[in-house]
């Protein structure tokens, strides 16, 4: 039939309310009210689940250029701590002063790997991604 599509896909189940949703290479992360951060397949099936100690506020998928570990995940939580994942595992974490309101990641003039963060009232905080940052081992300096 000509001029007519059709959807199809998997229905994911996700048992509370949903906040916030990335895309990590061939994952979906869901985060959702009850403080849960869940990783499903392309085919729905859940992969991992890790629980918070905080509210999420808002999450996002790092696209590191330059670097073996292509995507890194980011977790703002309402404490004010923003958690850097790596394979579900957590990677490191920093605080900022005011409240997360939501956050972007990518180039910043000539910066390729910069970190956005809006806060209430109309203030920005911008983190850059150190050029020659070891992203494959244990931890980043702060």
């Amino acid at each position: 039939m000509r001029g007519t599509a059709v959807l199809t896909g998997n229905v994911i189940d996700a048992g509370c309310q949903v906040i916030a949703m990335t895309k990590q290479d061939k994952y979906l992360w869901v985060a959702t009210m009850d403080k849960m951060l869940s990783c499903y397949s392309v085919k729905g099936k859940r992969t991992s689940t890790l629980l918070l100690s905080d509210d999420i506020v808002d999450m996002i998928c790092l696209p590191v250029k330059r670097a073996k570990t292509s995507f890194l995940l980011l977790v703002a939580l309402s404490s004010g701590e923003i958690r850097m994942y790596k394979d579900s595992k957590l990677f490191h974490s920093f605080h900022v002063d005011k409240p997360v309101m939501a956050m972007r990641f990518g180039t910043y003039g000539r910066e390729d790997n910069s970190l956005v963060i809006a806060h209430g009232k109309g203030s920005l905080t911008f983190k850059i991604l150190k050029r020659l940052a070891d992203l494959d081992g244990s931890s980043l300096s702060a």
